[in-house]
């Protein structure tokens, strides 16, 4: 919890049920669900006059009128999420639903982003209707778990994409339909792994890794398709620019300082180009394969388009 959102807890015990909501009986109601979520910030929503009551960070209240006709784009949250908040609310009150769970992100004043789980009912009294909800702070948790569902995509060793790129590339081609596929295979990387040792070999892959890096623009998804083979997407150029994009990944790699004598690194480019040559991962994986082992036969270190035999 944070040192804000602690110090308006402390203040909100102060406050009797009362005063906190305007109606005693309906705060006595809210506050008895409250107490059980220490930590949280409270709203209260009445369907009769139109009237949200929330607590900010700081532990003040504020009343904003007309709220679904359009006093909802003062509350605090970012704008696609007020009005995912704005529509819930109105669905509890033409009584569509009675509970909902959202997730809202809200800017704190340094301009960075807070993530709060959103739990909302309806609570009635009589013959009025009131929607009540609670925002607990999840923005430690919510990061935390980012940081784990983006290492579960990288590969530990180059710090790239790991088989999760293909998921990525596919999605970018089913919007798309076009791209610029590469696969990139590293040299003699066999020879090298046998006569230095492992260690050595994953230190040349690791710097593959980065020469990928620099030689990709921001579009492009670059990932370790297993063993010492790469594929680089973009989801959109031209034959050319396919082409200058093969020839500044060569560039980077031969940038590299040999780790040891006769330790360079080089790779093997094959290109194959969405749709023209596949419009499926799997299809452009294969075209960019067969083109890429025509270097390998032929001079290695350098690059090739796919073309169909037939």
């Amino acid at each position: 919890m944070s040192k804000r959102m602690r110090e308006a807890v402390k203040r909100r015990k102060r406050h009797k049920a009362g005063p906190l909501f305007g109606d005693r009986r309906v705060g006595e109601q809210w506050c008895n669900i409250f107490a059980r979520c220490e930590g949280a910030a409270a709203f209260l929503y009445d369907t009769t006059t139109d009237t949200l009551l929330f607590e900010d960070g700081s532990g003040r209240m504020r009343r904003i009128r007309r709220f679904l006709k359009e006093g909802y784009r003062s509350f605090p949250a970012v704008p696609r999420d007020r009005e995912l908040f704005a529509r819930t609310v109105r669905s509890m009150k033409e009584r569509k639903i009675s509970q909902r769970q959202c997730r809202l992100r809200i800017p704190e004043r340094g301009g960075s982003l807070c993530w709060y789980d959103c739990r909302i009912a309806v609570l009635t009294q009589k013959k009025r209707t009131l929607v009540g909800g609670l925002l607990t702070d999840i923005t430690e948790q919510y990061r935390i778990s980012g940081r784990l569902r983006r290492q579960a995509r990288m590969d530990v060793l180059t710090g790239l994409y790991n088989k999760a790129g293909e998921v990525v590339i596919e999605g970018l081609l089913a919007a798309r339909s076009t791209g610029i596929f590469l696969m990139v295979d590293l040299d003699n990387f066999r020879t090298i792994n046998s006569i230095y040792g492992h260690p050595q070999g994953d230190r040349l892959l690791w710097e593959a890794g980065q020469a990928l890096r620099r030689a990709c623009t921001e579009q492009a998804v670059a990932m370790r398709a297993g063993g010492d083979e790469f594929v680089v997407f973009w989801p959109e150029g031209t034959r050319a620019e396919a082409a200058q994009y093969a020839q500044e990944i060569l560039d980077r790699m031969a940038e590299v300082q040999p780790l040891e004598k006769g330790l360079v690194l080089s790779g093997s480019i094959g290109i194959a180009i969405a749709p023209d040559d596949g419009k499926t991962y799997g299809e452009l994986y294969a075209a960019a394969d067969r083109a890429m082992y025509e270097v390998k036969k032929n001079s290695k270190q350098g690059y090739a388009f796919f073309s169909d035999p037939s």
